[in-house]
C-alpha cells in the first residue's frame, strides 16, 4: 500500500477515534476499553502476520527488555492519563510535543552511538521546534 495513503487512513482513523470516543462514557473507563482492544488487535497481529517464536524461546534478555519496555509505556499512559485530570499543568499536550524531543535524542544515542554532525543538528532542530511549541502554548 502507498505510504501516503497508509497515512491518511491512519489519520482518518485518530480522529474518528477522538470524535467517536467522546461518548458519554468516563474517561478513565474509555482508555481502559481501548487500550483493551489495541492489546487484542496487537496480540493478533503477533501471531497471525508471521509466524511467532514462542515465548520461551526468547532469550533472558530479551524477554528483561521487553518487560522493561512494557514498564515503561504502562508508566507513560498512567502519567498521561493522570495530567489529563490536570488541565492546568499543559496536560497532555505538553506531554505530546516533549516526547518527540526525547524520542529524536533517544534516536540518535541509540541508533548513532557517533553521530555524525547531519544527526545531531537534525536533533537539535527537532528539540528547539518543540520547545518552541512547548513555549508557545496560549
Amino acid at each position: 500500500m502507498n505510504e501516503f495513503l497508509t497515512l491518511l487512513i491512519a489519520a482518518g482513523c485518530a480522529a474518528a477515534m477522538g470524535i467517536l470516543a467522546k461518548g458519554g462514557v468516563e474517561r478513565n473507563l474509555r482508555s481502559a476499553i481501548r487500550t483493551t482492544l489495541i492489546l487484542a488487535v496487537g496480540w493478533g497481529l503477533a501471531w497471525v502476520g508471521r509466524p511467532a517464536n514462542s515465548p520461551h524461546t526468547l532469550s533472558p534478555r530479551i524477554s528483561a527488555l521487553l518487560c522493561l519496555s512494557g514498564l515503561i509505556v504502562a508508566l507513560g499512559w498512567i502519567l498521561w492519563l493522570w495530567s489529563r485530570q490536570r488541565p492546568h499543568t499543559g496536560g497532555p499536550a505538553l506531554m505530546d510535543k516533549l516526547n518527540v524531543a526525547f524520542a529524536a535524542v533517544f534516536g540518535v544515542v541509540a541508533f548513532y552511538p557517533r553521530g555524525d554532525a547531519t544527526a545531531w543538528m537534525t536533533v537539535l532542530l527537532v528539540v528547539a521546534g518543540a520547545f518552541i511549541l512547548t513555549c508557545n502554548r496560549s
